[in-house]
């Protein structure tokens, strides 16, 4: 089964997911960590509501809109993707 047209794909999610990483490192709390690193993938992990945190929230908001398995591989890849990004600066 292909994705639906407007759904985000997993590559296109690397500069928010690094975007996320930046900004959880200045924060107190964390709200995706649940989701991202402890593997809950259900829709009321990525319903949040956060102002204060846009990347967080335009990443949870990307996130809604895609498939669980599509998460999976977000989570999988978010490791990989933060350590090249690291390594980089």
């Amino acid at each position: 089964m292909r994705h639906a047209p407007n759904r985000p794909t997993v590559p296109s999610l690397k500069p928010f997911v690094l975007a996320w990483d930046k900004e959880r490192a200045s924060m107190d709390d964390d709200p995706l960590h649940c989701a991202l690193e402890d593997g809950n993938f259900a829709d009321h992990f990525f319903e949040i509501d956060r102002p204060d945190m846009p990347a967080s929230q335009a990443l949870a908001d990307l996130l809604l809109q895609m498939s669980k398995t599509q998460r999976r591989k977000v989570a999988a890849m978010q490791y990989q993707w933060i350590a090249e990004a690291r390594d980089v600066e």
